[in-house]
């Protein structure tokens, strides 16, 4: 049971085959739907690249080149997190240092070399 009443719903999804799913589905069960805009952005990629994401495609590990490059861009996010996540743990290690030296808690960089030495040594040692 549908009212008369027009309702008008913009959804901005930007996976075509999502879009296109809700699409078929909300037809399926009769809902009108005058329009699912995808956004889409235009980007240049070079001889090299085109080729490379073709070849991807055409050893059937994916079956489009959007899906290649999706993959891409979602493991640039996972290095991208790696990354941030390093780099927090470094910003704590850091302030751990700081109020460390604030209290005084210092250790002569003499001592601190010869440890960085000594560390260096038995991984060399390690990896013979």
């Amino acid at each position: 049971f549908y009212s008369s009443t027009t309702f008008l719903c913009r959804i901005y999804i930007s996976d075509r085959s999502i879009a296109y799913s809700l699409l078929r589905l909300l037809d399926r069960i009769r809902i009108p739907l005058a329009k699912i805009i995808v956004e889409t952005m235009n980007v240049s990629l070079t001889p090299e690249l085109e080729q490379f994401i073709q070849s991807q495609v055409e050893s059937g590990k994916y079956s489009s080149s959007e899906e290649v490059i999706l993959a891409a861009i979602k493991q640039l996010e996972v290095r991208e997190n790696i990354y941030k996540g390093r780099f927090e743990e470094l910003q704590r290690s850091i302030m751990i240092g700081v109020e460390a030296s604030e209290r005084g808690e210092l250790i002569d960089s003499e001592i601190v070399f010869q440890q960085l030495q000594q560390k260096l040594q038995q991984r060399r040692e390690q990896a013979s």
